[in-house]
């Protein structure tokens, strides 16, 4: 079960060894493992949408399904709130003053904090063709009337979101538009000195054909991060990153996928990270309805990755292929296999690529593995490659995360260097050891989970 939309209705649908340093790129993003927040934010009902106010020590979410919302367990969301005593979390509160029984929720703060952008469900008429904003300032620990933003989006179903950046000037938007490819794509709108201009999609990188939601702009407005279906990722939705080229927002870097500890098996979505590196997010990892858990970027020189302890001597892929290989173990959905505009197309076996111990190097071995694969690929120029990389179990999880994506990146490389596969057929992620490989062998040293994972799919878009 999982939430899909933010704003509209909702569709439930140590060893002893030598320690290692490794070289690691200085924009590279390291979290640290994921905790999911205590009881005094999660409940038995859905919680989403984090947002962090008072320097982090106050937090405002969405809750679902609670007998304590205004109108009842199936009135609507609301908008609670916990502060941060003595590093815990306080018992959550409902906003009261700002809920009215509707789908209510924050979709953004100002820069110091005190005022809030609500979803604009207070104005009548409540369900409308054209959605906005409105704003809300506390004073004296009372918040103040709602003030409606000159903001009118006009939204074609019930299913949307808005992200709006504290200087109140740029409005990401969730919706199906027009123009849409998907379920819901993303959008920006823009304050100019005549007003907000109409809403941009992101275009064809940023948006696929499934959907694409919680969306959540960094303080200088060039990454962007949002959850989707539609690149498959980890799970049932993943948190990506793409980066804004140049100053237009329509060109955008492939969207990556931020891999383990934050996506899972399960519906990962609402990313926030606050100036100082504190990420928070909702996902149903642990079963049923979504939970908010917390991450943070781990501190590290920019030009080392976190410290590995290694236990063994590298296994060498002559050693792995003595024993009998396991079936391949994909974290992708079930590759679609029906004809293409009339012609059948041929789609190769999902296959395994192994590498060595703490290594991303391709062996001669494996490189005849791809090469014999290749001639397939070319000859059927509806496919794309989905290449996953793993790892053991040994080591840092953010180490771990970041070898995972190498071994997949590796072998993106070599297609492209060797036999000038097009760039654009060919996504990969790291899954770090968050999707083991070796059903039944749990040793944390296990070699079988030292691979990456090449299948195929037609592409649709």
């Amino acid at each position: 079960m999982r939430t899909i939309h933010q704003c509209g209705k909702l569709l439930l649908a140590a060893c002893v060894g030598m320690i290692a340093t490794i070289p690691a790129a200085a924009q590279e993003a390291f979290y640290q493992p994921v905790e999911k927040l205590s009881s005094g934010v999660n409940s038995p009902a859905e919680e989403i949408m984090p947002m962090l106010a008072s320097e982090g020590n106050k937090l405002y979410f969405v809750r679902t399904f609670s007998e304590k919302n205004v109108g009842g367990k199936a009135a609507g969301q609301d908008i609670w709130v916990s502060e941060k005593k003595e590093g815990e979390w306080d018992e959550a509160k409902n906003l009261k003053t700002l809920n009215n029984g509707d789908n209510n929720s924050v979709v953004g703060l100002n820069e110091s904090g005190n005022s809030l952008y609500l979803i604009n469900n207070y104005s009548a008429p409540y369900h409308r063709t054209e959605r906005g904003i409105v704003s809300s300032t506390q004073n004296g620990g009372k918040w103040g009337r709602l003030n409606e933003l000159p903001i009118s989006i006009e939204i074609k179903n019930d299913y949307y979101g808005f992200y709006l950046t504290p200087d109140e000037s740029t409005l990401i938007i969730s919706m199906m538009g027009g123009d849409a490819l998907g379920e819901e794509d993303l959008y920006v709108s823009e304050k100019t000195a005549n007003g907000w201009s109409k809403p941009i999609h992101l275009g064809h990188v940023i948006n696929s054909s499934g959907f694409e939601i919680s969306p959540f702009l960094s303080a200088d407005k060039r990454t962007l991060y949002f959850s989707s279906n539609g690149f498959q990722g980890l799970g049932d939705a993943d948190v990506y990153q793409s980066e804004r080229l140049g100053d237009g927002w329509t060109n955008w870097s492939a969207p990556k996928n931020l891999g383990a500890p934050i996506n899972s098996e399960g519906f990962d979505a609402y990313f926030y990270q606050s100036a100082d590196g504190s990420v928070l997010f909702s996902s149903n990892r642990s079963g049923g309805l979504s939970d908010l858990y917390q991450t943070a970027l781990l501190k590290h020189d920019a030009d080392e990755a976190p410290v590995l302890v290694i236990s063994e001597e590298p296994i060498s892929e002559a050693e792995i292929m003595t024993e009998p290989e396991p079936e391949v173990v994909s974290v992708l959905t079930e590759v679609n296999k029906k004809p293409l505009e009339g012609k059948e197309v041929l789609i190769p076996e999902a296959m395994a690529i192994y590498f060595g111990f703490d290594s991303y190097d391709i062996t001669a071995y494996s490189m005849e593995k791809i090469d014999a694969m290749v001639q397939t690929l070319k000859l059927n120029d509806q496919l794309i490659v989905k290449i996953t990389g793993h790892t053991d179990a040994m080591g840092d999880d953010a180490y771990n995360q970041s070898l995972s994506e190498k071994r997949a990146k590796a072998v993106r490389n070599y297609l492209i260097r060797t036999h000038n596969i097009d760039e654009a057929k060919i996504n990969f992620l790291g899954a770090g050891e968050s999707v083991p490989q070796a059903p039944g062998q749990e040793s944390k040293g296990n070699k079988w989970n030292r691979k990456a994972v090449v299948t195929f799919e037609i592409d649709q878009r």
